[in-house]
This record gives C-alpha cells, sequence and structure tokens, in this order.
C-alpha cells in the first residue's frame, strides 16, 4: 500500500523539523508501507531538508516499507543529482 504526503513552498533549516515530524507521523501509522512525498510544489531544499527525508527513508526501510520523492521540478531535480540523491531518494519512474 502507498501513502502520499504533498509538502510545498521552501523545505530548509525553518521547516524540515516539521516535515520530519509529518514523515514519521505517517511512517508510525502505516509501517510496511511505501511513502510518496510529492515535491509538486515545493520550490526549494536544503540540506536540512535532504536529511529530513534521508531519516524518514531510513525509518520507513526499518519497518518494511520505503520512501519515495516524486514530481521534482527541475531545479530541485539538479539538487538531488548533484548530490547523488536521485539514485536514493527518487521513485523509479521518475529517476
Amino acid at each position: 500500500m502507498a501513502e502520499t504526503i504533498a509538502v510545498q513552498g521552501e523545505i530548509d533549516l525553518s521547516s524540515a523539523p516539521e516535515l520530519g515530524r509529518r514523515l514519521e507521523a505517517v511512517i508510525e501509522a502505516h509501517p510496511g508501507d511505501l511513502i510518496e512525498v510529492d515535491f509538486a510544489s515545493v520550490t526549494f531544499v536544503d540540506s536540512s531538508g535532504l536529511g529530513a527525508l534521508l531519516t524518514a527513508q531510513r525509518r520507513a526501510r526499518a519497518t518494511a516499507g520505503d520512501l519515495w520523492v516524486s514530481n521534482l521540478r527541475p531545479n530541485l531535480r539538479t539538487v538531488f543529482e548533484l548530490t547523488g540523491l536521485d539514485k536514493v531518494l527518487l521513485a523509479p519512474a521518475s529517476a
């Protein structure tokens, strides 16, 4: 089963903790599920946002689930590619 979380705006030092809490709540409520994080309305992500995603992915995988990011804008895809996270966090169809 899959759960989708839509996020918007800037995912940075001030908003990353809230994203982490949202993802943790979904993972706890749906252990073993695929969590899709929809970035269609995200305009910016920094290292704290990427860190929150990686932490959540580790937690999801610990429950036999997974976490993927989808619908990246071109500027954000570049960030994921430069950091190598395109191979770790992007859904197979998006990679």
